[in-house]
């Protein structure tokens, strides 16, 4: 029996390795010919700034027929556990990459891909690519031109130390083919994280920081849209990341918490009503501070509240002047926070005034330090825009063509009276605006802040930008500029772009 099991399983086997011997060569084998992109050739990382044409070679080696392969670019967000779902989006169909990115500044992942119709067989690149701001960082000009309005950027060297050179890139306002035309005098610009805000006399709009799309029109900034449109004043408020607009008299806060701006209805008046004049200000840790022209007085509030309350102070109240400007400059030691308010008085208008006013424990409980009379000062009564530094005690103000460095005493309560002009502007040149640097500026060995002094100037055809020089401590400037702009419109707001 055990040898018939045997014999058994020989002839079985026998007759498999005979059907293995006679099946020899029913089946052709041939090579897949070579499929893969090269990856000794590919740069894996790309920068681009947006809207610049973008090419990129395959450099995919396919020994078959590539009328047999599909190709696409996907592209889709680098780290998308910070943007939610990953979802690519085809944007090429072709071998090779070539056409305009138009992708909103960030870091992505561009993938391509080549699959072979028929086997299925597929070969992959990726790549990580940058896409940068259009405009990128520097100084942000906000000019008018004709019947419009319109941003340059200056990419300054002076204040961004990865320039090896400086230039300005134009128009980024009208750039944009959908964007309403933004007409009037400028008022102001501000950039904030990823958003701009520019304010004319006539209206206001919010754009986009990358590519400078409107992304509100004025009635859409607010709650509730004023019944007449009519801008005066606008203030940054850069310690708590807000905004405060005066419009028709009326002041309107921005919620710092919103990534976009929507400005709640204009504060009320306790018991009472104000027409704010268009300076603004912001007393940390107290709340917003006014000038009621109706009353001669000033007012403040707290940022929740929604509702100013007069000084307590009577020094504060009934002063009978017409405020000029209000800023914020140096404090006292101990961090009692100061603004700078000039004034002048109704009843004569040769009269100038330098109040001096600190905050209390409550946003109402104001302080006349000081009240300077600077009416002696050389063509005080022609001042037009005014700037204080929050390093060392002196103050600037402009006339059409001059300005003018004034130290002061807080404790002797005195102003020294300029011998001569600061800087004075070319001929047929005008001052439009002026801004005493308070940034620290970008890649730079140290701080920019307080060391320039930012002048724009008008000479019925161009506007220029004038970056000067200034000495921190006694607020000197040097009379021979570092950085000169021009073919600008006349420019009524500066700001600055870190991204």
């Amino acid at each position: 029996m055990k040898k018939k099991f045997i014999f058994s399983f020989i002839a079985t086997a026998c007759c498999f390795l005979s059907s293995c011997y006679e099946d020899e060569g029913n089946y052709a084998y041939s090579e897949l010919p070579r499929f893969e992109v090269d990856s000794t050739l590919v740069k894996k990382a790309i920068s681009i700034t947006q809207f610049e044409r973008l090419q990129i070679p395959s450099n995919l080696v396919y020994g078959g027929n590539k009328a047999d392969l599909d190709f696409s670019w996907s592209v889709y967000r680098y780290d998308p556990s910070a943007y939610g779902e990953n979802v690519a989006d085809t944007i090429a169909t072709t071998e090779n990459f070539d056409q305009e990115i138009t992708l909103q500044p960030n870091k992505y992942t561009l993938e391509f891909s080549a699959t072979n119709r028929n086997n299925g067989l597929k070969s992959k690149m990726r790549y990580v690519l940058t896409v940068e701001s259009y405009s990128g960082a520097g100084l942000m000009v906000f000019y008018s031109k004709g019947d419009h309005c319109d941003v340059d950027i200056v990419k300054t060297k002076t204040l961004i130390g990865s320039y090896s050179q400086s230039s300005v890139k134009r128009n980024f306002y009208t750039f944009i083919s959908g964007n309403p035309k933004l007409t009037g005098n400028p008022i102001a610009i501000s950039c904030k994280s990823d958003y701009l805000v520019l304010v004319t006399d006539k209206g206001a709009v919010n754009t986009s920081a990358n590519d400078f799309s409107v992304i509100r029109n004025f009635d859409d900034l607010f709650w509730n849209a004023p019944s007449v449109r009519k801008p005066q004043g606008f203030n940054t408020i850069y310690s708590y990341e807000g905004h405060l607009l005066v419009n028709d008299g009326g002041v309107y806060s921005l919620l710092p918490s919103h990534i976009q701006p929507v400005y709640r209805d204009a504060l009320a008046m306790v018991d009472d009503e104000y027409y704010a004049s268009p300076y603004t200000g912001y007393i940390f840790g107290m709340g917003i501070m006014a000038y009621d022209e109706l009353k001669s007085r000033f007012i403040a509030c707290d940022l929740w509240s929604g509702q100013f309350k007069q000084a307590s102070n009577g020094q504060l109240r009934d002063l009978g002047m017409t405020q000029l400007g209000l800023m914020r400059g140096i404090t006292m030691a101990g961090g009692v926070n100061y603004l700078y308010s000039f004034m002048k008085e109704k009843a004569d208008d040769s009269k100038r005034h330098l109040l001096l006013i600190s905050a209390g424990r409550t946003e109402t409980n104001l302080s006349l330090v000081n009240d300077f009379d600077i009416s002696n000062l050389p063509e005080i009564q022609s001042a037009q825009n005014y700037a204080v530094s929050e390093l060392s005690p002196v103050f600037y103000y402009s006339t059409q063509r001059s300005i003018y460095l004034c130290p002061f005493s807080i404790d002797q309560k005195t102003v020294a009276k300029p011998d001569a002009p600061e800087w004075t502007s070319p001929d047929g040149e005008d001052i439009t605006h002026m801004w005493l640097f308070n940034i620290s500026g970008i890649d730079l060995p140290e701080s920019a802040s307080h060391k320039y002094m930012l002048v724009s100037t008008y000479d019925g055809a161009q506007g220029r930008l004038y970056i000067l020089k200034t000495d921190m401590a006694t607020g000197r400037i040097t009379s021979e500029p570092i950085e000169v702009f021009d073919g600008f419109g006349k420019i009524g707001g500066v700001d600055f772009k870190d991204k």
